[in-house]
C-alpha cells in the first residue's frame, strides 16, 4: 500500500486582532501547521494590523482575499 501523507491547513477568518492572533501564531508555528489569514479589509486600518499581517507573511503563512467587512454577523 502506497505511503499518503495526509495535510493540514487552518484558516482563520475576519483577523487581525492584536491579541488573539500572535497566540494563534505561536501554537501554530509549535506544531509546525501552515496556516491562511483572510484579514478582513476594515480590520487593516491600523498600521499595526497591517505589521502583524506582514509578519504573518514573513513565517511563511499565507494570506488570503476577504471583503472588507462583515455587516451582519454569520449565521444571523
Amino acid at each position: 500500500m502506497e505511503d499518503v501523507q495526509r495535510k493540514l491547513t487552518l484558516t482563520f477568518d475576519n483577523g487581525t486582532d492584536q491579541e488573539v492572533t500572535p497566540r494563534v501564531l505561536d501554537e501554530v508555528q509549535k506544531r509546525d501547521l501552515p496556516e491562511i489569514f483572510f484579514p478582513a479589509g476594515e480590520r487593516l486600518e491600523s498600521q499595526e494590523a497591517r505589521d502583524l499581517v506582514r509578519m504573518t507573511a514573513d513565517i511563511r503563512h499565507k494570506i488570503g482575499n476577504h471583503t472588507y467587512s462583515h455587516p451582519r454577523p454569520f449565521g444571523a
